[in-house]
């Protein structure tokens, strides 16, 4: 059963639902011109703020209020709403990484490491071989590694792989490629 909350700030307009979703309450208003005009209950449409790195969005939805129309992130309406206001140096987290499941039981306020532990946690990072701009695979880091304790130069390696003497030293120290196990 979905449950219904109004929006912080917006208790006469708007409610969110423990479903992710955002509703605008059946109400009269003011039109342009100065006459009443009904506006009907609705869904709004989430829209999707920016697109990140791993091609998923955050959402947002624009309301309209006394003070005119701003946009707020859904997740922390929904969580305004049914857990309470954002504790300072906290923010929205999606418990799956995922920024389109907006519902309750997927979210919390958490703080910037939790979030970060959390993508972690489920390997939602772009590293090694998956982010774009790689240029090495996991086979050739474990190759590097190998000649590097044989004994051979930073530069004759890099020189072999196409990369520089300095992430030769890092890969071999573990400092660069080091959710790859040495």
């Amino acid at each position: 059963m979905e449950r219904w909350k109004p929006v912080v700030g917006f208790e006469d307009y708007y409610e969110v639902s423990d479903l992710g979703r955002i509703k605008s309450m059946a109400r009269t208003c003011l039109n342009r011109w100065g006459g009443q005009r009904s506006v009907p209950e609705r869904i709004l449409v989430q829209v999707p703020a920016r697109t990140r790195r791993d091609g998923k969005s955050r959402y947002i939805v624009t309301l309209h209020g006394a003070d005119g129309p701003r946009w707020s992130r859904v997740p922390h309406l929904i969580l305004t709403a049914f857990v309470g206001p954002r504790p300072t140096g906290y923010e929205a987290r999606h418990l799956d990484c995922d920024p389109s499941n907006n519902r309750l039981a997927n979210l919390a306020w958490g703080t910037q490491a939790e979030n970060h532990a959390d993508t972690l946690r489920l390997d939602h990072v772009l590293r090694g071989e998956r982010h774009p701009n790689a240029k090495l695979t996991k086979a050739q880091v474990d190759q590097i590694r190998e000649l590097r304790t044989a004994g051979l130069s930073g530069p004759a390696i890099g020189a072999q792989f196409g990369i520089s003497h300095r992430m030769v030293y890092l890969i071999a120290k573990n400092r660069n490629w080091s959710h790859v196990e040495a």
